[in-house]
């Protein structure tokens, strides 16, 4: 009898752990949900680094290319770097007064403003570095200030994951793919109609992106920030993990705000293209 029941309840204990199992199987193979509002965001990330991906490697080579010195290349790098921080205070007291949609649309505003200010000016542009600089640096300030506060506040727990996977993907193919397109477009028509003319030609399309991008952004709503606490965030170095973050940060940053524009320009003298 002992030995029955004891079958029995093994036999019961199965046929519950293969019911889980089977339930769990169904629940991690269902798709995952993001909100409208995240679905929005990731679309206008893509025409934004559509854009960046199209004309931000050749600006570096675009002030060289007309002043023909390191020099303009630095001062532009070195007060996009500068402003940085000192634009992601201004931007959280933006977003806190309005909303952070709103500090999100400013910083995409600034970036179109950038490249009209090139169209505009045209190779004169190349002589005032600073004042590009200082321009990129507040538009890149406010829009990553924005999109990161966004992106966790239009996701859940289970939602970061599938959003910046799919973050990544947009990102990484308008990397790849508008850098040579974007090459492609200079070469011809600077060989065609001489002088600067494909550059004029990438930058413009940047703008059209831009313009699009901030239309899109007017679907996005959200509320503004709490109180701005600038100190807690010095604070939290107190602790290890985010003294970690800290350090890897900052290799990145180097990674970035050197080598990338760097490569990319050496590779331009070294070929000798003219």
């Amino acid at each position: 009898m002992h030995t029955k029941t004891h079958a029995t309840v093994r036999a019961a204990g199965m046929r519950k752990t293969q019911m889980c199992r089977s339930k769990g199987i169904a629940m991690h193979r269902q798709p995952f949900k993001l909100p409208t509002m995240a679905w929005w965001l990731l679309v206008v990330s893509g025409f934004f680094h559509l854009s960046i991906g199209l004309s931000n490697t050749f600006v570096n080579i675009f002030l060289f290319k007309v002043d023909h010195s390191f020099a303009a290349i630095a001062w532009y790098n070195l007060l996009v770097f500068i402003s940085l921080p000192f634009t992601f205070v201004v931007a959280a007291w933006v977003a806190r007064k309005t909303s952070t949609a709103m500090a999100l649309r400013i910083g995409i505003i600034l970036h179109a403003v950038f490249y009209a200010v090139t169209l505009m000016v045209g190779e004169q542009a190349a002589h005032m570095p600073e004042l590009l600089g200082l321009l990129t640096g507040v538009a890149e300030g406010f829009y990553w200030l924005a999109f990161d506060v966004l992106s966790i506040e239009y996701t859940d727990k289970k939602g970061h994951e599938p959003f910046f996977g799919i973050f990544g993907v947009l990102t990484s193919v308008a990397n790849v793919v508008a850098p040579p397109v974007a090459g492609l477009l200079i070469s011809r028509e600077d060989a065609f109609f001489g002088g600067l003319t494909g550059y004029h030609v990438v930058f413009g399309i940047s703008f059209a992106l831009f313009i699009a991008a901030t239309l899109l952004s007017f679907r996005l709503h959200s509320q503004g920030l709490p109180d701005l606490r600038l100190f807690f965030g010095f604070r939290a170095l107190r602790r290890r993990p985010w003294r970690k973050i800290l350090i890897a940060s900052s290799l990145y940053g180097i990674r970035e705000g050197v080598f990338m524009f760097l490569i990319g320009l050496l590779v331009y003298v070294a070929t000798a293209v003219k």
